[in-house]
């Protein structure tokens, strides 16, 4: 489970604030239940900072092999710029990144960051060729695929597959949803990174619940109520944060529940942010069916320091 965490998040923390979520085109697919999108930048000072000492730790780590440190180290310096992913389903994780320049990620670099002494079985599809691991694992990234210009990690092969057809294509993509558009409009346009949830059919509030039961703890009562949620955040520095969660609530008589909620929110992160002595303020405004939930975090570098060494 660390190892996977890992891989995404090697990915995902690699940012920058430049370029809004809601003008970029998505090549995941319209049911997607959970995107993401980052442009990376290592002028950005916060993210900096973050990965410089993420990396320091992870080559400090006796938990972690010297081919996995060898290859985070490979990984980091060839971060592609623009990077993009999701959940699809409760089993199928996704992330997809144009490369920077030609195998500028190699399949060995990757194949030694997942392969978890599992044997991997090599193929190949529409110009692109990588692995996967034997008994492909529900969301762990358990699969890779290259070509020249893009390197796709899931959690199934076949998974990676669509998406390429989807890339191909250029039809069902989840850019061309209005709602999309709708809810990641209304976030700060700079920002380290942007996710939009989609709760078509009640997919996210599903996937919600059972975090929930894996967190012991009901954070959002309202959930089933959603039409999407978009959040944003901006690593500033190494010590500030900060950050904004739109609600859009489907039904108009429920606004009052998503506030209720979005306030409980604010202070379940107040009341644990305050046990690690980090300062933490939040306000809930509301405008038409939206909800927006704006934190703002300082004295993060402990924090970060700990989650590190995990």
């Amino acid at each position: 489970m660390k190892k996977h965490l890992l891989i995404a998040l090697s990915i995902i923390f690699w940012l920058i604030p430049s370029v809004s979520v809601a003008e970029k085109e998505s090549t995941l697919h319209r049911d997607a239940l959970v995107a993401f999108h980052i442009v990376n930048d290592s002028r950005d000072p916060g993210v900096s900072w973050l990965m410089t000492n993420w990396l320091a730790q992870i080559k400090a780590s006796r938990r972690i092999s010297q081919q996995e440190k060898q290859a985070f180290g490979e990984l980091f310096p060839n971060m592609p710029r623009d990077i993009e992913g999701g959940i699809i389903d409760q089993d199928t994780m996704i992330v997809i990144a144009p490369l920077i320049s030609k195998n500028s990620i190699s399949e060995d670099t990757l194949i030694n960051l997942i392969k978890k002494d599992i044997p991997m079985k090599r193929f190949s599809y529409k110009g692109y060729a990588g692995y996967h691991r034997i008994g492909e694992g529900k969301m762990h990234i358990s699969a890779f695929a290259l070509s020249k210009k893009y390197a796709v990690l899931a959690s199934n092969s076949d998974y990676i597959k669509k998406t390429i057809d989807i890339m191909e294509n250029k039809k069902e993509r989840l850019s061309d949803d209005s709602g999309y558009k709708e809810t990641l409009s209304l976030l700060p346009p700079k920002a380290d990174i942007m996710i939009f949830a989609n709760n078509k059919d009640k997919g996210f509030s599903r996937i919600l619940k059972g975090w929930e039961k894996k967190w012991k703890m009901t954070v959002f009562l309202s959930a089933p109520y959603l039409d999407s949620m978009g959040l944003s955040f901006d690593v500033i520095n190494e010590d500030k944060m900060k950050g904004m969660l739109a609600f859009k609530c489907s039904q108009k008589n429920r606004i009052p529940d998503v506030v209720d909620d979005a306030r409980f929110l604010g202070e379940v992160l107040r009341r644990k942010f305050a046990k690690e002595k980090i300062k933490y303020t939040s306000k809930v405004t509301l405008k038409d069916n939206y909800v927006f939930l704006e934190v703002e975090i300082s004295g993060m570098k402990p924090l970060w320091i700990m989650l590190f060494n995990q």
